[in-house]
């Protein structure tokens, strides 16, 4: 049987795969390859890889939508009619706003694509299937940037003074918001004000959040360095096998067990986008449960609050689940990003994910920074998540 003892070893040995596990990268594939060589090993039969295509960079993405956003406005500054200007903005809104929704990809054909794949361990029902349960992980690595510097994350993060303020912890919000203030502006200066020094300073300010969001992102880019990944999200990768080594000789009879580790997942929940579209026929989303494992020490569990524009509520019977089983854990609204979870639950699953936060900085230690390797895991810590994890799904099954 899996155990704790075993998480170091077995994520220093996808680490030692190579150096860039980033999206689509032959590195990821290793690592899909060697997780799937050992769940089999552990009695799951069914075990596939399926291949998919998405970009590699997150932030290259972010950083072109509101680079072109704050040009839109230099654009605007300089003459060029704000009918065209308003268009710019509109569409740069309505790109970001489908891609952080998980409902299209615009923008994003302007950059190379990549075979990458998803690793779906299934093991059947052995009667009649009455319900599923998909724990999905990821198993690429995130590149880092100042913006993910602790003391840049924890300033970011930081409660307002106010409570009316709290959506300015959503960064990307504050920037898409800022986008839709220039259109408005972009509508006033069809009709006249555009020569008023109050105006263009209105223009300025509101551009700053835009600017400041492309360049960030795009010093991510530029820097092009990949961490190790060791917690997110080789734990939980590890959880996947520690989890199936418990759950499979207890197995109820009707009660289908599945386990994914995504490609692309911090390309922008590319594996999970990917899989939610190749298994809307299969996986019906009355019978299918999935629960994400992303980060999984370096803070205190909790369940997540997807959204990173517009919150969106957690599924009332996993929350009700949670509060019952484990009112220890408590729930965090995502401040940016998303994970897995949030491209099924945006197509009617119950989804939720669970990860560990440190609330003094707001996301886990060693978040997206170079020291998230074996070194700086707490087994500690991921001993009492799965714990917890495995609790909450013994819980579930037991259901009727």
């Amino acid at each position: 049987m899996i155990s704790v003892d075993n998480a170091k070893g077995w994520i220093g040995g996808v680490i030692a795969l190579g150096d860039r596990r980033v999206a689509g990268s032959d590195t990821e594939r290793m690592a899909h390859e060697k997780l799937a060589h050992d769940i089999r090993a552990l009695g799951v039969s069914d075990v596939e890889l399926l291949k998919f295509r998405h970009n590699r960079s997150l932030y290259a993405n972010m950083a072109l939508h509101f680079l072109i956003a704050a040009l839109a406005s230099v654009a605007l500054l300089c003459g060029v009619p704000a009918w065209a200007c308003a268009l710019v903005h509109v569409g740069v809104v309505m790109s970001y706003w489908l891609e952080s929704n998980k409902k299209a990809r615009v923008l994003r054909h302007i950059f190379p694509w990549h075979n990458s794949q998803n690793m779906v361990a299934t093991s059947r029902a052995r009667g009649t299937m009455k319900r599923r349960l998909v724990v999905v992980s990821h198993i690429d690595a995130a590149f880092t940037g100042l913006i993910f510097h602790p003391t840049m994350i924890k300033q970011a993060l930081k409660p307002p003074p106010f409570e009316f303020l709290m959506f300015m912890r959503k960064s990307m919000l504050v920037a898409t918001a800022s986008v839709l203030i220039l259109v408005g502006l972009d509508l006033i200066a069809i009709v006249g004000f555009l020569g008023s020094l109050w105006f263009r300073c209105l223009v300025i300010a509101a551009t700053i959040p835009a600017l400041l969001t492309a360049l960030f992102n795009g010093q991510v880019v530029l820097k092009n360095t990949v961490v190790p990944g060791a917690n997110d999200n080789l734990t939980g990768c590890f959880a996947l096998l520690y989890l199936a080594s418990r759950l499979l000789d207890s197995q109820p009879d009707d009660v289908e067990l599945v386990f994914v580790a995504t490609g692309c997942e911090e390309a922008g929940t590319g594996g999970a986008w990917a899989l939610s579209e190749q298994m809307r026929d299969v996986w019906s989303t009355e019978h299918t449960t999935v629960l994400g494992v992303d980060t999984l020490c370096g803070g205190e569990l909790h369940y997540f609050e997807e959204g990173e524009l517009l919150s969106m509520d957690v599924p009332a019977p996993l929350e009700s689940l949670v509060h019952d089983e484990l009112p220890e854990v408590k729930k965090y609204p995502i401040p940016s990003g998303a994970t897995d979870a949030l491209p099924f639950l945006v197509r009617g699953y119950n989804a939720m994910t669970f990860g560990c936060v440190d609330p003094d900085i707001g996301a886990p230690r060693n978040y997206h920074y170079p020291t998230d390797d074996v070194a700086h895991l707490e087994e500690e810590q991921l001993a009492i998540s799965l714990e917890q994890i495995q609790r909450f799904i013994v819980a579930w099954l037991a259901q009727d």
